[in-house]
């Protein structure tokens, strides 16, 4: 069975839009290797559809480096209830929003390295939802 890992930027009140203006500071060579070591255990990335456009406006164009040599190399699973071009960053696999929760469970039986989730915090309220404990009734 996978880990799922939801990696996501968060100051410590929550914020968690648009990471890139705010968090680079604190990116250090001891952060950039626990950042590595964790994608190369993982082999999907499991992201939300404006997560993935605005990604994949950058990352395809990016490499030399192993982890972002890495990051493109994974299979991208974009859960999305519209359209969305996955010529753009391949591989890309769509996940329709109503088929979330069974195709993560899917995902997770999986022989694989870890899923990473990456941002959205939608898709991390929806994931994380499945594996809360429910109260007894």
């Amino acid at each position: 069975m996978r880990t799922i890992i939801a990696f996501t930027h968060a100051t410590l009140d929550g914020f968690i839009d648009d990471p890139h203006e705010w968090w680079l500071p604190y990116l250090d060579d001891e952060l950039r290797a626990d950042e590595l070591e964790m994608h190369l255990a993982a082999d999907a990335l499991l992201l939300g559809r404006v997560t993935f456009e605005g990604m994949a406006k950058a990352w395809p164009a990016m490499d030399g480096d192993p982890f972002v040599d890495h990051v493109n190399a994974m299979t991208h699973h974009v859960v999305a209830s519209q359209p969305v071009d996955t010529s753009v960053w391949e591989p890309t696999v769509v996940i329709p929003g109503a088929d979330l929760i069974d195709e993560v469970r899917r995902l997770e039986q999986a022989d694989d390295g870890d899923i990473l989730i990456w941002g959205t915090g939608r898709l991390t309220d929806a994931v994380v939802h499945v594996y809360r404990p429910t109260s007894p009734a």
